[in-house]
Order: C-alpha cells, then structure tokens, then sequence
C-alpha cells in the first residue's frame, strides 16, 4: 500500500536457472529462491513468486515489524529432486 492506503502493486523479472530439460509435474517443486530487496519498513511488503501460468507462492506476507530490507534472503520450497 501507498501512504493513502492503496494497493500498490510492482512487479520484477527473475532469472530462473538450474531446471531439467523436461518437468514432471507430479515431482517437481520450488527448490529454492533468494533474494535481495532495499527498502526501509520490511512488514509494508508482501513478497509473491508467480509463474508464467499466473500461479502464485507467497514468499512473505508483511513479516520482519520495523526491520530494513531483505538482504542475502532465501526462502526454502518443498521439491522431490
């Protein structure tokens, strides 16, 4: 949200490396995912991972109270592999 408490959406291209060349979908998971954002009151921010199919996996939703940034951060996913 903006300081006029409207939704403020944004989003980022990611570089995704590291996967098979063919993808069982019954096995398959997100392994691991780490990242790097500046930004001065972390609990403002709800962090999403969304496919190109629009599937979406909340990484963070407003954690870390007055806390600065998510420096060096990485989340951890259920895989089979």
């Amino acid at each position: 949200h903006d300081y006029s408490g409207v939704a403020v959406s944004q989003y980022f291209p990611c570089i995704v490396s590291g996967l098979p060349n063919s993808i069982d979908s019954l096995t398959f998971g997100l392994e691991r995912i780490c990242i790097d954002i500046t930004h001065t009151y972390d609990r403002d921010l709800q962090i999403e991972l969304m496919s190109p199919d629009s599937f979406v996996v909340m990484l963070s939703n407003r954690n870390g109270d007055g806390g600065d940034n998510f420096t060096n951060t990485c989340f951890r996913g259920h895989s089979a592999n």
